[in-house]
């Protein structure tokens, strides 16, 4: 009888184990799949990683291939304090005069401005302007961009005309409501997109180069 009421034991035991063991592995499996799932939605999309070719970046570059450069730099922030803006992929062309940077903003950044604003402010579609500011105080507020999403990211590439760091040792980016609306005038995120005491490095050129200029 003792030897029959161990044997149950035991084997209730083991249960007891394997059960334990299953929970750990899927309780790990799910952790996994969760922080997975995370890098790859916040990945920025390929489009917003890579060099915009318009037309003045294209006569820059068929005016001088072999003297184009296109430099990187990787500032220490890279988010607002508040988290409404993160900025990334940061290239300066020195020979088309561009500096390109890529925007993200998320769902919350929207609600934030609809709380600042009033409740019965209406978000447009393009809900804010951006502008670069050296210092020496010159503003630079022409601009194009290309736009994405991705979760619930949302993404401007832009693309910053007549740029010349030759003399500038810092410049920011700002980002304000469209029409204006920010509260006593105060940019909604800023941030330093170009300092001369960071080192910039080299992009391959050549990798990202559209198939009308290989």
């Amino acid at each position: 009888m003792v030897s029959i009421v161990y044997h149950m034991s035991n084997s209730i035991g083991k249960k007891v184990k394997t059960v334990l063991k299953l929970l750990v592995f899927l309780t790990s499996l799910c952790i996994y799949l969760f922080f997975f799932f995370r890098v790859c939605s916040s990945n920025d999309p390929k489009v917003m990683q890579q060099i915009v070719w318009n037309e003045t970046t294209v006569a820059a570059y068929q005016q001088e291939p072999d003297a184009f450069q296109a430099l990187e730099q990787f500032p220490s922030a890279y988010m607002t304090v508040d988290g409404s803006f993160w900025i990334t992929n940061i290239v300066y062309l020195p020979q088309a005069k561009q500096l390109q940077v890529t925007v993200k903003y998320n769902d919350s950044t929207l609600r934030k401005l609809k709380e600042a604003i009033g409740s019965d402010y209406q978000i447009p579609d393009e809900p804010f302007v951006y502008y670069l500011v050296d210092d020496n105080g010159t503003r630079y507020d022409e601009y194009s961009f290309i736009s994405d999403e991705k979760s619930i990211y949302n993404y401007r590439r832009l693309v910053f005309e007549n740029i010349d760091l030759t003399d500038v040792s810092i410049m920011y980016i700002k980002m304000e409501s469209v029409d204006g609306a920010d509260l006593d005038g105060i940019p909604r995120g800023s941030l330093a997109v170009w300092h001369e005491l960071l080192e910039a490095e080299t992009r391959n050129v050549q990798k990202e180069l559209p198939k009308n200029l290989k």
